[in-house]
């Protein structure tokens, strides 16, 4: 089955400090009932927030859109359509105090055990998605896969893996695999 998720649309949760939320993508449960994994977006609106996170995953960070901010306490640069890996139990992320109300966007995936990966891929035609893809979502164009149809800012959340055909326009896609 194949799930249309609109990001905007998600319900929001606040940053324990800072300016801005979180909306969960998607989750995978693990065998004891525990999440082995979590996707979410973390949407920053002032200049600095912080995310508690579970203390014994391993989490990937990847820039969606917005301005470029910086993570942790060695102050790593994260880039739109970059993809970097964090350890602790709460992240900070700062940004350039700005003049207008923008959003930082940024996809976090929380694992405990196997992880999936996160890549960025631009696509134009028809591609296969890789193995256990989880997840695409769409930074810019659009996106189908078994005829559901993804536009900007949209998720397309699959829960099995028979489809693995992905047809784009002019689209920028975060896919979650593996």
């Amino acid at each position: 089955m194949i799930r249309l998720s609109r990001l905007r649309d998600l319900p929001r949760r606040r940053l324990p400090a800072g300016a801005g939320h979180t909306r969960e993508i998607v989750a995978s449960q693990g065998e004891d009932r525990g999440r082995s994994w979590i996707l979410q977006l973390v949407e920053l609106r002032g200049s600095a927030g912080s995310l508690t996170l579970r203390g014994d995953a391993t989490h990937l960070l990847a820039g969606l859109g917005g301005p470029q901010v910086s993570v942790g306490p060695r102050a790593l640069a994260l880039r739109r359509e970059d993809v970097l890996t964090y350890v602790g139990s709460s992240v900070e992320l700062h940004r350039p105090e700005l003049p207008v109300t923008k959003l930082s966007r940024i996809v976090v995936l929380s694992s405990v055990g196997d992880a999936p990966t996160l890549s960025f891929s631009g696509l134009h035609g028809t591609a296969e998605l890789p193995e256990r893809t989880h997840a695409v979502i769409v930074r810019s164009g659009w996106a189908g896969v078994a005829g559901t149809v993804a536009g900007s800012m949209d998720a397309l959340v699959l829960d099995e893996d028979p489809a693995r055909i992905v047809t784009a326009a002019d689209a920028r896609l975060l896919v979650v695999s593996g």
